[in-house]
């Protein structure tokens, strides 16, 4: 169960960006049809990696520490890395992709 609650709200999290960023919308009427699909490939792919990630790093330290805190601590170090890593990795392909129109800064 716990797990896809954490599905849902990495998907709640995406659309409250790409939202917030409304900016963007315009920039995508930029693109041709092969990087729309090359975006959203990118996104797709983005989303199950860091799930993947995310779940499986949980797995795997799960019993793995005396404290339930320290167990959540990691998890909690788990999240921040994962995070970084996927973001500077989306952008680096959003860039490539498009070509430098996306992402704006």
């Amino acid at each position: 169960m716990g797990d896809y609650v954490l599905i849902v709200l990495l998907l709640l999290l995406m659309t409250r960006v790409f939202i917030k960023n409304r900016v963007n919308l315009k920039e995508y009427k930029k693109l041709s049809k092969t990087q729309i699909i090359g975006v959203i490939a990118t996104y797709i792919f983005t989303l199950g990696t860091s799930t993947a990630l995310i779940v499986y790093g949980k797995k795997l330290i799960e019993g793995k520490f005396p404290s339930p805190f320290l167990e959540e601590f990691i998890f909690i170090v788990i999240l921040f890395f994962v995070s970084i890593i996927i973001g500077t990795v989306l952008d680096k392909m959003m860039k490539e992709i498009t070509k430098g129109v996306l992402p704006k800064e």
